[in-house]
């Protein structure tokens, strides 16, 4: 039987992907539950280290999470 080679994602590989990316569309369009009262952003009152310090978390977040969900289809 052939095996795929990694330069050839298999079916499964790509029914993956696909999942992965409906369910990453669909959390992206889903309005996340406000932790915190809504305040009104002015230059005065945002952190931007701070706001570029949390992408930074999700973005090393997603990552692990995709080779997570890699891995696991492995």
């Amino acid at each position: 039987m052939n095996q795929p080679t990694s330069s050839q994602p298999s079916q499964s590989d790509a029914d993956l992907i696909a999942e992965v990316l409906e369910q990453t569309q669909e959390a992206a369009a889903t309005p996340a539950e406000p932790s915190e009262p809504a305040v009104e952003l002015s230059a005065s009152n945002v952190d931007i280290q701070a706001l570029q310090s949390e992408l930074e978390q999700t973005k090393e977040q997603a990552a692990a999470h995709w080779d997570k969900a890699v891995r696991i289809r492995a």
